[in-house]
């Protein structure tokens, strides 16, 4: 009975700490994973791919298209897997969805840009070149959107995690509370059954004492002590035989067997 409450308790912080506590935590560490750093590292990559596009117009060394190729193929796997990742997310996966969108065209006006030789002051060159620029910030600043709104997703489950942390501490504190009045109303309570029993042995043994042969000692907790209150109920029926016995033989002549004149 005293250990009732601890034994709930465990089952209780049980139950909080794996879905309150647990369960969050493996989320935190499931979005950082394959979604905060690949939104992270996708930033990077989109930005990186300004380089080789600027630098060929500068320079038209065939080596840029190159880069930006190996690049472009590395973004596209990238969209790919964060698109996967936010399933079950649908509000930030819209927003990766619109990203590869503004990326799609930010990569037509850049495979525009790298197929021009030799005309870097060119105005329509030019103007490609700053749809491509715009297209690739509005591109990452919805990967920044969704960069906050995950983060927003991990905080909330964090601070959940806390709370219920919070809350299976409390339990326990709580449960022991209750365990040491259980355990102290369980002294006194045995305390007192003690006391009673041994109270019911001490009055039948005055009695006794007394001269009272007909009253019998109740006495049912503990076992030993009932055991001792049966022998003694079962001394007292010897003791009142035998000198019931005695009493029947002071009333007859021991000789002739008949009754006692002085009887």
């Amino acid at each position: 009975f005293a250990l009732a409450p601890i034994a709930l308790s465990a089952g209780g912080g049980y139950v909080l700490l794996n879905h309150g506590v647990i369960a969050p935590f493996q989320d935190v560490a499931e979005r950082q994973r394959d979604q905060i750093a690949p939104a992270q590292n996708l930033r990077l990559l989109i930005w990186d791919i300004l380089i080789p596009v600027d630098e060929y117009l500068q320079d038209s060394d065939p080596v840029h298209p190159d880069t930006y190729r190996n690049i472009r193929g590395q973004v596209e796997v990238a969209f790919s897997e964060l698109i996967s990742a936010l399933d079950g997310t649908p509000q930030a996966r819209g927003l990766v969805e619109r990203a590869r969108d503004n990326w799609t065209v930010a990569d037509q006006h850049a495979t525009e840009l790298l197929s021009v030789v030799g005309l870097p002051g060119d105005r329509h060159v030019i103007e490609t070149q700053q749809r491509f620029h715009g297209s690739v910030v509005t591109t990452t600043d919805l990967l920044a959107a969704t960069y906050t709104q995950i983060s927003q997703a991990i905080m909330d489950d964090h601070d959940m995690a806390n709370r219920s942390y919070e809350r299976s501490m409390w339990l326990a504190g709580i449960a022991g509370g209750l365990s040491l009045l259980s355990i102290a109303f369980g002294v006194v309570m045995i305390g007192r059954v003690l006391s009673q029993s041994v109270d019911r042995l001490v009055d039948g043994a005055i009695r006794f004492a007394d001269g009272d042969r007909l009253h019998r000692i109740n006495v049912s907790v503990p076992p030993e002590l009932h055991r001792v209150a049966v022998e003694f109920n079962l001394m007292i029926g010897r003791i009142q035989a035998s000198e019931e016995a005695l009493a029947e033989l002071a009333l007859q002549d021991s000789l002739t067997g008949l009754a006692n004149r002085r009887a």
